[in-house]
């Protein structure tokens, strides 16, 4: 499987959020005894975030994913080790729920298989080999980086035929037959058991399959079994993620994965980054030492993911999320809550931007800037945000990013550079925001502002420019003041009063221009810019 093969991308995003979200609802009721408890919320569950079942799933599919689905068990080892140590994978950064075997075959050379190792650590992490060509050899291979034991190899070989026959169309009880389990849905309740024996657990989740009709359904009958459900409920989820998909793809039959549900998994963002292939390991939009900051050359060294209509939906809602807890925390009064809601907003614009939304990595520049998120070099970030931003075409992101060049913040100061961030600014804005409408007129205002400024530093700074250059750049220095004056008071007529100083600024700007006769060269400068003709700076 390819990225570009969307049918198969589909059905993996419905097995891995069904696989997550099951895992979510499972882990508040492992081990308890079987109808001795109930359920929890789905969606307060679902907030609790994935586990080990779902990251090392994710591990086992990055790998792939990124070898272009060759089975590379050495890579695929590394990458666990990851999960295991460095908390990558995750939605809090760090791993939890870690079986012994597993910990013993990760820190060791191979995974264990005495009699005793035959528990379910390696079958979910099996699944994705189903939507490749991996054959059972290989299967067997990716099983033993942490069991080895004939019977969870077994399992796992089984699995992924049953899962694969699934992918293909067939019906639950023939990818039931496929994985060796003929019959299972004619089995009784009190025959089924989820207490982490690879052979039960596999069992248990072609049962739960088998025997309803609709995701949710199954995973609360999974949930239902106690014990071990965690993993039976996340296997389980798995299956049906593939058999009926989302509910907001289907025709309203309330058999998919509930959208509630989906929005409320913490951590949904690792699982798209995994998907589609783009960079890891920012849980909450912070910065901690040695980390590359967003947009850097090592942050997005592996480039931007294929752009679906899938990975585009989620990143504008990742962007609104971002949106709505920065609002409610410019509202909070009480100090910690308001940090919480920054907080939340920072992870939110950081998957956005990773996955690469340009204004959600702007917005993400001025959490930093104005410190409503903490990191060990702020403004280094701030930069790099904004950094990334301008690459992606946003006119504000380079507009900020000649600010910081201009004042030395977060990195050296240097006047031309700051030139050229408003120049892309500029050219930017003119082509990808509407002067006309009050609030990118306000964004416009801003950008023309600052390279009115920047024209006026070119004829401050002593250089020995001739009188026609010098005429000319304060030329360009009136247009933009008066494009800035317009749009500014697009924006205070349109409501947004508070950009009467932008308006007050430009028009200042103009008064001083005039004086200095640079109003006879202002239309001929706009004509030069609009014919190609030459100029100091600011057209393209």
């Amino acid at each position: 499987m390819t990225m570009n093969d969307e049918r198969k991308l589909r059905l993996l995003q419905g097995a891995v959020y069904g696989e997550a979200i099951g895992d979510a609802l499972g882990s508040p009721c492992q081990g308890e005894l079987r109808d001795t408890f109930r359920c929890a919320d789905p969606v307060c569950a679902a907030d609790g975030g994935f586990r080990d079942d779902t990251s090392m799933t994710l591990a086992t599919l990055d790998s792939l994913l990124q070898r272009d689905g060759r089975v590379d068990p050495d890579d695929m080892r590394m990458r666990l080790r990851s999960w295991l140590f460095d908390g990558k994978y995750t939605p809090d950064g760090h791993a939890v729920d870690v079986d012994p075997t597993t910990y013993r075959a990760l820190g060791g050379e191979a995974g264990p298989g005495g009699g005793l190792d035959n528990g379910d650590g390696s079958l979910m992490r099996c699944a994705p080999l189903a939507f490749f060509d991996a054959d059972d050899d290989e299967v067997a291979a990716v099983s033993a980086i942490n069991h080895r034991h004939p019977t969870v190899i077994g399992a796992c070989v089984r699995l992924v035929r049953g899962l694969r026959a699934l992918v293909d169309g067939r019906t639950p009880r023939e990818a039931a037959a496929a994985a060796g389990l003929e019959d299972i849905w004619e089995r009784p309740r009190d025959e089924i058991h989820a207490d982490g024996y690879v052979s039960h657990t596999l069992s248990a989740a072609f049962w739960c399959l088998t025997t309803t009709d609709s995701y949710t359904d199954c995973v609360f009958t999974a949930v239902g079994l106690g014990a071990g459900c965690d993993t039976a409920a996340a296997l389980a989820g798995m299956l049906a993620g593939v058999v009926y998909g989302f509910e907001d793809e289907r025709d309203g039959d309330g058999r998919g994965i509930p959208g509630p549900w989906d929005d409320a998994l913490r951590g949904w963002h690792v699982i798209a980054e995994v998907l589609c292939g783009g960079p890891l390991g920012l849980s909450d939009g912070r910065r901690t030492e040695g980390e590359p900051v967003v947009g850097s050359a090592d942050a997005c060294a592996a480039g931007l993911p294929e752009v679906t209509e899938a990975l585009a939906d989620a990143v504008r809602a990742a962007h609104l999320r971002g949106d709505e807890f920065s609002r409610r925390a410019l509202l909070a009064g009480d100090p910690d809550e308001r940090e919480r809601l920054f907080a939340e907003a920072a992870r939110w614009f950081a998957s956005a931007a990773r996955l690469g939304d340009a204004g959600a990595a702007t917005d993400l520049g001025m959490l930093y800037l104005y410190r409503h998120v903490q990191a060990s070099d702020a403004d280094g970030a701030a930069y790099g945000c904004f950094a990334h931003a301008a690459s992606l075409g946003d006119a504000e992101g380079a507009c900020h990013l000649g600010d910081m060049r201009r004042d030395g913040c977060g990195c050296a100061q240097d006047l031309d550079e700051a030139f050229s961030c408003y120049e892309r600014a500029s050219h930017l804005a003119s082509r990808t925001l509407d002067a006309d409408d009050p609030h990118e007129g306000a964004t416009v205002a801003l950008i023309e502002l600052r390279m009115a400024e920047a024209y006026e530093w070119r004829l401050a700074d002593g250089g020995a420019h001739t009188p026609d250059v010098r005429a000319r750049i304060a030329a360009q220095a009136l247009a933009c003041y008066r494009r800035a004056y317009a749009a500014a008071m697009t924006a205070v007529d349109g409501g947004l009063r508070m950009y009467l100083k932008e308006a007050r600024l430009a028009q200042a700007g103009i008064e001083g221009m005039e004086s200095q006769g640079g109003a006879t060269r202002a239309d001929a400068a706009e004509e030069s810019c609009e014919t190609g003709g030459e100029t100091y700076g600011g057209c393209e």
